[in-house]
């Protein structure tokens, strides 16, 4: 449907339907481009109070961004994707999970980048995310009542740490 903003609408069951009639490398491209428009239009994090588009800008993003995700959850098929892809697709996804905190958004950049090495930097930008996000998750159980021992442990895996609050040190 063409609305007066000249603005395309596409009713989800045929963009399912779409998605599912594609071949591999249509499916690739299809992913491409959708992660380019989307980050393309993405609005900074931070931005200037005399800026009043970036909110809404951004809330019409994500919008798409979720959608985004809920097909490459449902669709995807990993190993054929090309690294690169899956390298924008995890940056796309951290990026929007630091705007709304969506935990679904981080989860996907972290199954991105599954097989990529662990000094890679971004994958030691969501790990910090990762991390930010157990630690505000231990603060709140604290508040609560609940102990830490869980975010001692992530942070010893994600940062190398031995249980301690001393990172682990190699004589040499």
């Amino acid at each position: 449907l063409l609305d007066t903003s000249s603005t395309i609408e596409i009713h989800k069951l045929v963009q399912e339907y779409t998605v599912l009639q594609m071949s591999r490398e249509e499916y690739g491209r299809f992913l491409g481009y959708s992660v380019a428009i989307l980050t393309q239009n993405l609005p900074p994090l931070l931005y200037s109070r005399n800026d009043n588009m970036a909110p809404s800008l951004s809330q019409q993003v994500l919008s798409h961004v979720g959608r985004l995700g809920q097909v490459i959850r449902e669709h995807i098929r990993q190993p054929e994707l090309d690294p690169a892809l899956k390298r924008e697709i995890a940056l796309l996804f951290l990026t929007t999970y630091r705007w709304n905190w969506d935990p679904e958004d981080l989860d996907l950049a972290i199954d991105m980048t599954r097989n990529e090495q662990p000094d890679d930097w971004l994958v030691l930008l969501i790990n910090s995310s990762r991390l930010f996000l157990e630690v505000s998750k231990e603060m709140q159980d604290n508040m609560r009542g609940k102990n830490r021992e869980k975010t001692l442990a992530l942070k010893a895996d994600l940062l190398g740490y031995g249980g301690t609050d001393e990172p682990n040190r190699t004589s040499g």
